[in-house]
């Protein structure tokens, strides 16, 4: 649980120092809101707490929390066919994808066994919904809700008596919100965060993002014919570029 809490916490940290650098010089060029959230992609890397909650149906359920990290990203496009974005009075739609690497396996006794759960490879996309909101003096956050459907490979075990691992599909929904490491000014100014390598990064384009997924994996039949049921609440928080 130490590493997954370390894993957790890094994105966070690293916000954390950059906002605590010095304040560079203003930009030269004048930044407007609607020119900061219309970017045509955004990627970044997440760590996660998952909580995993396995109905082992007529005996009980199990639950506990282990640990996901994730590359995320959304995509805006406009001139093909493959996927679509519009913008529609502040609104922003955009398709988004995750692709996650889960570690650890949560166990709870049921009955006369163990039940566990064990995330591997999870993968999601779908289409989220961003609403920024300006909180005035220059300040904004962008809220956003969406749903999907993710893929991932699960292994639920009725230990030591039977167990399955196969690859899931369910849909998802989510909520969360991204918060800009860099604020503009009234004025057209921008106040830019950054130390070390970190100012490399164009700030202005940088946010911190706080993400909850809740993902149905369905029914899952055991190799002794045990019915089962999971979901799994991913608690995501990391550090994502805009260009």
């Amino acid at each position: 649980m130490r590493n997954i809490r370390a894993l957790f916490y890094a994105p966070v940290v690293i916000s954390a120092s950059m906002i605590s650098g010095s304040v560079a010089a203003p930009q030269g060029t004048v930044p407007t809101i609607s020119g900061y959230y219309n970017n045509t992609y955004t990627f970044g890397f997440s760590g996660a707490f998952n909580h995993s909650d396995t109905d082992f149906r007529g005996t009980g359920s199990a639950s506990g929390t282990t640990g996901l990290f994730c590359a995320d990203g959304t995509v805006n496009v406009w001139d093909t066919s493959m996927r679509y974005a519009g913008e529609f009075a502040g609104f922003r739609i955009a398709a988004a994808g995750s692709l996650c690497q889960g570690f650890g396996t949560a166990s709870e006794h049921v009955g006369g066994f163990d039940g566990r759960t064990h995330l591997g490879t999870f993968m999601s996309g779908g289409a989220r919904l961003i609403v920024p909101v300006n909180l005035g003096n220059g300040m904004m956050i962008m809220p956003h809700a969406g749903a999907g459907i993710g893929f991932g490979n699960v292994k639920i075990e009725a230990a030591p008596f039977e167990s399955d691992r196969s690859w899931r599909s369910g849909f998802y929904w989510e909520a969360g919100v991204a918060i800009p490491l860099v604020n503009f000014t009234g004025n057209g100014a921008s106040r830019n965060f950054g130390t070390g390598t970190v100012q490399n990064i164009d700030a202005a384009a940088t946010e911190l993002y706080l993400n909850y997924k809740r993902w149905d994996a369905g029914d899952q039949t055991l190799s002794g014919g045990a019915r089962t049921d999971t979901t799994f609440d991913m608690y995501t928080a990391g550090v994502r570029v805009k260009f």
